[in-house]
């Protein structure tokens, strides 16, 4: 049996005058052509849920139970179109496509017709087409790897932020040293917790592993936003060093700690703590203290100070009287000579002179030098003359 392929002829039918006589022969192709759609089409398991399917042992089509097997694929050629959509079959209720489109197989590829060819002006690409896209792993899945043998595998996403929301994200393999690269001429990476700038970014090396911070040519590391303070500190709650040393601590090298624009250097320890410093060796500033009849130094502004005497000077105490502060006060006569040194603290028992001395050189140049320490409200002074 096959499907009824004659036809009858219609203008047999088509005029008042045409005689069922004459049209005979065309009935008898209509009724041999239905004859055979029956005969092809076996309706003896006809059903719901069932589909007819083509049987080429009995040259019929049957009706069979709808299946998720297997399916043909319907292409047996190149698809040669400029647009082509693969999507689900099924949509929301605002007629959205929301059904899964599943690619299987050990390899799933997405490139030119070929690949070598250099003069080739389209690249290859993936566009995940919403506002958000994700790229996972699903189930017991482990890791998603984008792996490309020779050249760069690139991620992007113009103007826009490439999230990795994940456990772990690795990087690199056994055969050569990973990296995290600017393509972009002066372009910097930003490595962020999130866009508030909340939670931490650890960078870990593995089982002794050095974690290496090196800047190019005569590059800088950079610390702090400008507006908050940067801090370098241990993470773990018991009781850490944190080290500074040069090349491993197994070859020479300097380590310069600059401060900003008239900026300051301040080692603070913590409550008991003591800075402790071996082999040190400084080179100390001297302060010039400008003259006046009552001076009150600031220590801040150097251990080491010294003053021209034009007059008579009275040393009324320190400008800011910090425990422990001490200066070494230079103090030079003019040409003339004869300048006397008083202090305006002695009334209320707050300045002591070793042996009670107090009294400068009066020569016309004569130097002295007077170490005043504040302890505990007390000026303690030495005083000694004629450095000559």
């Amino acid at each position: 049996m096959a499907w009824p392929t004659n036809k009858p002829d219609s203008n047999k039918f088509s005029a008042d005058t045409n005689s069922i006589k004459e049209s005979r022969p065309e009935l008898n192709t209509m009724s041999d052509a239905v004859n055979n759609i029956v005969d092809f089409i076996d309706t003896a398991d006809i059903g719901n849920n069932k589909i007819l399917k083509y049987n080429s042992t009995s040259g019929a089509l049957e009706f069979v139970a709808e299946s998720a097997g297997a399916v043909t694929n319907p292409l047996n050629a190149n698809l040669n179109v400029n647009n082509f959509t693969i999507q689900g079959a099924t949509s929301d209720s605002a007629g959205v496509i929301d059904g899964a489109v599943t690619l299987d197989g050990a390899e799933i590829r997405i490139q030119r017709s070929d690949p070598n060819d250099s003069a080739g002006s389209g690249v290859p690409t993936v566009k995940l087409m919403s506002n958000d896209a994700l790229i996972r792993t699903e189930g017991g899945e482990n890791s998603i790897r984008f792996i490309d043998a020779s050249k760069t595998v690139r991620l992007s996403s113009p103007n826009q932020t490439v999230d990795f929301i994940t456990a772990g994200i690795d990087i690199g393999n056994t055969s050569s040293v990973p990296r995290i690269n600017s393509s972009q001429a002066n372009a910097g990476i930003i490595l962020s917790s999130d866009t508030t700038n909340r939670g931490q970014i650890a960078i870990i090396g593995g089982s002794n592993g050095n974690i290496e911070v090196a800047p190019n040519g005569s590059g800088k590391i950079l610390f702090g936003n400008g507006s908050n303070q940067a801090v370098i500190t241990t993470s773990a709650s018991s009781a850490q060093n944190l080290k500074l040393e040069t090349a491993n601590g197994i070859n020479s090298g300097t380590m310069l700690i600059n401060q900003g624009a008239n900026g300051d250097i301040e080692i603070t320890p913590n409550g008991t703590g003591k800075t402790k410093i071996d082999n040190l060796e400084y080179n100390e500033p001297v302060h010039t203290l400008t003259y006046g009849a009552n001076i009150t130094p600031e220590p801040s502004d150097g251990a080491i100070q010294e003053i021209l005497l034009t007059g008579n000077v009275n040393f009324q105490g320190f400008a800011t009287e910090t425990n422990g502060s001490t200066v070494t006060l230079i103090i030079k006569q003019d040409g003339t000579g004869n300048r006397t040194f008083s202090e305006g603290l002695d009334s209320a028992g707050r300045m002591l002179f070793a042996g009670g001395t107090q009294t400068l050189s009066t020569g016309a140049n004569a130097i002295d030098i007077m170490t005043i320490s504040f302890v505990g409200g007390i000026y303690y002074a030495s005083l000694s003359t004629n450095f000559s």
